[in-house]
């Protein structure tokens, strides 16, 4: 599992809810609330007042030109004109049980499983996708989760025809689950999929 360190600046918001306080990152006016990917090559991202981040890979930022596809609500697929067809859920929640340095102890979560197909005719790399959440009637973006629960990103090249699946958490308060939108940026090539509805409490 590839795991991404936030590395946060600009403006935070503190959400409370069942005694449990979440820093959750926002835009400063200038939009200069950034964040990159750990590890060697990592996409890096700067989160935006509304909708996806906007994502960079090897320095450069995303053409204009991405291939689109309409939003979706969950558990229906985000289908792509070239071939590819994504799909995602909330197929779990929870609480963190886990103590310790940088650990939220009791914040509540819930976890996506998310599929891709590749019906195009070539190789699709998605070994930079960058996933996000909105969550609440304000939209605020939910902070990823990575310990204490079953994750795996969606972390390789995949072959014309093939699927391949992950599974992504983010820190839910239960009062912001009646609205939230999934974003899943998975390459340079096609626009991020979206994912609207309400997530189970």
């Amino acid at each position: 599992m590839r795991r991404r360190t936030l590395l946060l600046s600009g403006a935070g918001v503190v959400v409370l809810a069942a005694a449990v306080v979440v820093a959750v990152v926002v835009t400063t006016g200038s939009n200069e609330a950034t964040a990159s990917g750990g590890g060697i090559d990592a996409p890096a991202y700067v989160t935006t007042e509304t909708g996806a981040p906007a994502v960079e890979r090897d320095g450069a930022e995303a053409p204009e030109d991405r291939v689109q596809a309409d939003a979706v609500p969950f558990a229906e697929s985000v289908d792509y004109p070239d071939g590819l067809t994504v799909t995602s859920e909330a197929v779990d929640q929870g609480t963190v049980t886990a103590t310790g340095a940088g650990v939220v102890t009791g914040a509540p979560y819930v976890v996506f499983a998310v599929t891709v197909h590749n019906g195009t005719d070539a190789d699709v790399d998605l070994t930079s996708v960058v996933p996000s959440l909105r969550a609440g009637s304000d939209a605020v973006p939910s902070a990823p989760l990575y310990d204490d629960v079953d994750v795996a990103d969606l972390d390789s090249v995949v072959t014309a025809g093939a699927d391949v699946t992950a599974r992504y958490a983010f820190v839910v308060p239960e009062d912001r689950r009646d609205q939230a939108t999934l974003y899943l940026d998975l390459d340079g090539v096609h626009a991020p999929a979206t994912f609207t509805g309400s997530l189970p409490r």
